[in-house]
């Protein structure tokens, strides 16, 4: 995979993006300007280049374009698209459910360098401690054992655009739900959240449940060396179409070292 240089001129990356042949199972998906050689200055279109997810609001509105996602500083780009209105921002992108479904049904995906979980999801959410280790066999493990979510599929192998590593799937068990004017809570957890894993840029958690029958997905990859996360969560009542388009932005991945 060819590596694009954050410091060329913006013109060079263009061109660079457009030339780029990716690996793996998620191919890229930049967009390309089309510029004439004999069309006069005023005529050549304005590129869209690529945008960086962070630079938006947390939950707003995302365009249907390229974005991209830098979670372990600079050193490593992560480019996906987003396919249909509707998607929000976040540490990369979100979508609610309609007001048919249950409260807080949503599809999601966030792309992290995971650092810790919680000691217990339901009544302990305070950071393990020893925290987990640094590699993606060690996250791997804590996920997969992390009380109170049923492990669904267990880690297995996996390769990502090139990129060796973990997939594992855990689903939230059947806890008591109550529904608030704020949402849903677990009645039985710890201020009525159910909490798991802990990444920068976040303060908190993630704490993104609100059904039990929520399914979520890690893959856990080794970007040469560093430890990078890509989780992806769908609600029971979640429509075809919103799984549609979260596989879409799954597949259209490109991890950029």
């Amino acid at each position: 995979m060819a590596s694009r240089n954050p410091t060329l001129l913006v013109l060079a990356l263009v061109l660079t993006l457009t030339a780029c042949a990716t690996g793996g199972s998620s191919p890229s998906v930049m967009p390309t300007p089309s510029v004439s050689a004999t069309a006069s200055p005023t005529a050549v279109p304005a590129p869209t280049y690529p945008a960086n997810v962070s630079d938006h609001p947390e939950f707003s509105p995302l365009e249907v374009e390229t974005y991209f996602i830098e979670p372990v500083g600079p050193g490593v780009r992560v480019f996906y698209t987003i396919p249909a209105e509707g998607w929000t921002g976040w540490i990369g992108a979100l979508k609610w459910g309609p007001a048919t479904d249950p409260p807080d049904s949503v599809v999601g995906m966030s792309i992290v360098n995971a650092t810790n979980v919680v000691q217990h999801g339901c009544t302990a959410h305070a950071a393990a401690d020893p925290p987990v280790g640094p590699t993606v066999d060690d996250m791997a493990a804590a996920l997969a054992a992390l009380a109170p979510f049923i492990l669904t599929k267990p880690p297995s192998d996996v390769m990502v655009d090139g990129f060796s590593g973990k997939h594992l799937e855990l689903t939230v068990p059947d806890l008591a739900v109550q529904v608030t004017g704020d949402g849903t809570a677990f009645t039985d957890c710890t201020d009525g959240e159910l909490k798991s894993w802990i990444a920068p840029p976040l303060s908190y958690a993630f704490h993104g449940y609100a059904h039990p029958g929520q399914v979520e997905e890690f893959w856990l990859l080794d970007i040469d060396g560093t430890r990078l996360l890509i989780e992806a969560i769908r609600s029971p009542a979640s429509s075809e179409g919103d799984l549609a388009e979260l596989r879409s932005i799954l597949d259209s991945i490109d991890i950029v070292p």
